[in-house]
């Protein structure tokens, strides 16, 4: 089993806020991004789309973690 977040609910929060804040708008780009990757998964079993979500997704939630981390300091 694993752990699944919802990334609507993130998504949600910094949709607000995209009017005003370029940050916001490139996280919903990031997020986007997520998006599109799941769709080509959706025809995948379930460990297939385990394993090309660690390899397709991963590096872009790191990337996203790193790029709101620096900006919260």
């Amino acid at each position: 089993m694993r752990l699944a977040f919802c990334w609507a609910h993130v998504r949600r929060k910094f949709y607000e806020l995209a009017e005003s804040s370029p940050v916001a708008t490139d996280v919903l780009r990031r997020i986007a991004s997520l998006y599109s990757i799941e769709d080509e998964f959706r025809s995948l079993s379930t460990d297939e789309r385990c394993d090309a979500r660690d390899k397709r997704s991963r590096p872009i939630i790191d990337d996203l973690y790193s790029f709101l981390e620096a900006r919260g300091r």
